[in-house]
Parts: C-alpha cells; sequence; structure tokens
C-alpha cells in the first residue's frame, strides 16, 4: 500500500508504538516549546485535517506536558487543538492522578519521585536556560 492510500494520525506528545500497516503517523514533539510553535503546529494541523489529509489525532499528556499544558500562554493553541479534534477521530490520554492534581513525577536519575514544587522548579530552570532536560 502506498502512503497515498494509507490514512494518516497525529501524535502529539511522546507517545511511541509500532505503527500498524494501513496507518501513516506523523508525530509533533511539542514539549518545551513555546506557545507561537504550539500555534504554528495545531494551526498546521487544523489545515491538514480540513483538508481531510488528517483522520486522528491522539494527545499524550505526560505529567510534565501536562504541566506546561496548563500555563496561560498556551491556552489559544489548545483551543484551536480541541475545536479541530471534534472534527476527526481523537483520542487523549492523560494520567488519571494529573486529572486529580497529583503532579508527582518520577526522576529515573535520582530513582524517586518529585513533588509539585520540585518539578515546578525545574521547569522554571529549564525555563530560564539553567537546566538540561537530558
Amino acid at each position: 500500500m502506498s502512503l497515498q492510500g494509507k490514512k494518516k494520525v497525529v501524535v502529539i506528545g511522546k507517545l511511541h508504538f509500532p505503527e500498524p500497516l494501513g496507518l501513516n503517523i506523523t508525530r509533533f514533539d511539542i514539549y518545551n516549546q513555546k506557545p507561537k510553535t504550539w500555534l504554528r503546529k495545531f494551526n498546521s494541523i487544523k489545515q491538514q485535517v480540513e483538508r481531510g489529509e488528517v483522520h486522528g489525532i491522539i494527545v499524550y499528556l505526560a505529567t510534565p506536558l501536562f504541566l506546561q499544558a496548563s500555563k496561560d500562554g498556551y491556552y489559544e493553541a489548545w483551543s484551536i487543538l480541541f475545536e479541530t479534534m471534534k472534527k476527526t477521530k481523537s483520542l487523549i490520554i492523560a494520567y488519571e492522578e494529573n486529572m486529580y492534581e497529583n503532579f508527582e513525577s518520577y526522576d529515573w536519575y535520582e530513582k524517586r519521585y518529585l513533588n509539585l514544587e520540585e518539578l515546578q522548579k525545574r521547569i522554571n530552570e529549564f525555563e530560564e536556560g539553567n537546566l538540561d532536560p537530558f
């Protein structure tokens, strides 16, 4: 089957899975990117959906992305994406704990959970350019 015959699914966030036959997966990693970048990417997805080029959207909200997405500057981008998701098959994956405002995140290097205060401190340090996320 050629790429033209495959249905296209957009995956937002770092969700990795084997690509099923018959699907063309396009991945958008938006973590640690500015709101204007999110707007550009989400508007691109919107245009592709409106042209019938995208058949589904999957959003994976891991804890760090969930926290970033909750900031005021990202509201406009989310509004565009949510309106776009109404026009196609869509799935949002988020941790139940995050939905109940439990934002502990596991630090694999330190082998322990970080509380919200520690996690927010790391996010702020990264945004200020004082912390390498990797």
